[in-house]
């Protein structure tokens, strides 16, 4: 039973040599990047109470930290593991060209994106606001419902759902109404 013990003691020692302890420092990384998020979503959650922002902008903050964690976990990960810098810097610009070409070919979709994070810092209304925007000739009158990486969605009088694209509600005047002082 010793000589067992023994043998697969070799065993291990011999693994932890061989590796470099880089086992240990990528289960390091990846404890410190969960710890990081978790942190971070913690001081997300009391700095939203102490400042009365919203859930779904907490969730928001929520998501982008997590996004932070991934990256910064796998660049770490990248160098414990040794890949060479010069193919990853290959890999990166050429995935950046490609992405700067997508992007280009959809400039209406990076517009929202960018109108949608203006709107989120900005807040010039919240979601049950009612809010006029006048498109073209017709002036839309209705109770903020939603707000995506997107859109806008309105909901009328009638009961249906307008949905306007977040760029072209940072180009128009939006007037905001409290609700008891709404246009009917």
């Amino acid at each position: 039973m010793g000589a067992l013990f023994v043998a697969f003691s070799c065993l291990c020692d011999s693994l932890w040599v061989m590796e470099d302890l880089r086992f240990i420092y990528s289960l390091a990384v990846l404890l410190s990047g969960l710890v990081f998020y978790l942190g971070g979503r913690t001081i997300v959650r009391i700095f939203g109470r102490r400042k009365n922002l919203k859930i779904r902008r907490q969730e928001v903050l929520s998501k982008f930290l997590l996004f932070l964690s991934i990256v910064l976990a796998a660049l770490l990960l990248v160098v414990i593991w040794g890949f060479k810098i010069k193919n990853i810097w290959i890999f990166a610009t050429s995935f950046l060209g490609l992405f700067g070409i997508a992007l280009f070919a959809s400039w209406s979709l990076l517009s929202n994106i960018v109108s949608s994070f203006i709107l989120f810092f900005t807040v010039p209304f919240h979601i049950g606001d009612v809010v006029e925007i006048r498109e073209s000739d017709v002036l839309l009158v209705g109770v903020v419902e939603d707000l995506s990486l997107f859109y806008i969605f309105l909901r009328m009088d009638d009961n249906k759902v307008v949905i306007i694209p977040n760029n072209v509600a940072l180009q128009r005047v939006i007037v905001r109404h409290s609700r008891k002082n709404a246009p009917h």
